[in-house]
């Protein structure tokens, strides 16, 4: 058989789904879930951020499942990498409560899509098959991935750290202190009109940092 007929009668690749979580319990829990809520996606545990990276790359994941409780450090800088070689995946969120007054203006058409923990199956079950096929097609993928993903993501985290935010020649900070967003600033703007600048800068580059010593507090989301 030529080479060329193997090419055209070989069956497409299994799409597939990569979890990101720490605790084995949990991984199992989920991946059996996803057997039944997303039969034809074959799914693949990642234990790591570096783990994850690979297997994006080795899979071109149709969804990624991020399990951020507890959080993963430099999540966001990866995630800002599989912007770029993944822009038509999906991600959803698996952690605490995110601001909903944010939430709210965001809608669903954001990059990370987000359900609380605890959660009922069925709802598991709800939000995951929303993000696949044709019926995700009114859901925001990672190619639009920004700053108001990136802060929501620190919330569902609950955790205190600084997010990098570079667009053209812009750059500002938005500071998130135990999962609470209290401060941002782009040069002398500072607080609430500063977040709304920067929320509305296109392309941005996303980074974290570690929060050392007390947060600014020039406003208050939760």
């Amino acid at each position: 058989m030529s080479a060329r007929s193997k090419s055209i009668n070989a069956e497409p690749p299994q799409p597939s789904i990569v979890l990101l979580e720490e605790y084995d319990a949990l991984a199992a829990a989920i991946s059996s879930a996803l057997k039944k809520f997303a039969p034809q996606h074959s799914a693949v545990v990642a234990r790591s951020l570096s783990e994850l990276e690979k297997l994006a790359d080795d899979l071109t994941p149709e969804l990624f499942i991020f399990d951020v409780d507890p959080p993963w450090s430099g999540l966001t800088n990866l995630l800002d990498q599989v912007r770029d070689s993944h822009p038509r995946s999906r991600a959803l969120v698996i952690g605490g409560p995110i601001p909903s007054e944010i939430a709210a203006a965001r809608g669903s058409s954001g990059a990370l899509q987000f359900i609380e923990k605890p959660f009922e199956l069925a709802a598991f079950g709800a939000a995951v098959q929303a993000l696949l096929g044709p019926r995700a097609e009114s859901r925001g993928t990672l190619r639009v991935l920004g700053a108001i993903d990136a802060m929501l993501l620190q919330c569902a985290s609950n955790v205190s750290v600084i997010l990098e935010i570079r667009s053209r020649s812009r750059t500002g900070e938005i500071e998130i202190a135990a999962g609470q967003v209290v401060h941002a600033e782009t040069g002398k703007i500072k607080g609430e009109e500063a977040l709304a600048e920067i929320l509305t800068w296109p392309k941005p580059r996303l980074s974290e940092r570690k929060m050392f010593g007390s947060a600014q507090r020039t406003f208050f989301f939760r």
